[in-house]
């Protein structure tokens, strides 16, 4: 592997990191802070905290297994996005306003852990 792709995949793997730790930090925190006036945790607080829980998994699994942790963040950027216009009682409104703003970081530092799991492969070709 060329030194500007190694340098490449290292800047995106610590981009998705950062990204996807800083999200799911910030997204424990907003719940905490919301806590503050709501001190009763409903049954969709519990979900969202497993989606969160599923977040952190998958950027901790990502330092071995760069792929698995991309797939586990698209599947709770996906997941987050439809359970707030699911469970607003506002419904799709809510979907169409607030998915991007939960979803598209995970989304990103997911796509960033397959792709720089897919330029580190090293390819051999049979002679």
């Amino acid at each position: 592997m060329s030194a500007a792709k190694r340098c490449a995949t290292k800047g995106m793997t610590w981009l998705a990191r950062l990204t996807g730790l800083g999200t799911t930090v910030f997204l424990l925190l907003a719940w905490l802070l919301q806590m503050v006036w709501r001190p009763r945790i409903w049954e969709s607080d519990i979900l969202y905290l497993a989606y969160l829980g599923i977040a952190l998994a998958g950027c901790i699994v990502s330092w071995w297994r760069q792929w698995l942790g991309g797939i586990l963040l698209v599947m709770v950027s996906l997941a987050l996005g439809s359970y707030l216009g699911l469970s607003s009682p506002w419904g799709i409104a809510v979907l169409v306003a607030w998915t991007p703003e939960l979803g598209i970081p995970f989304f990103g530092a997911g796509v960033l852990f397959f792709l720089s799991w897919w330029l580190s492969r090293e390819v051999t070709v049979p002679r």
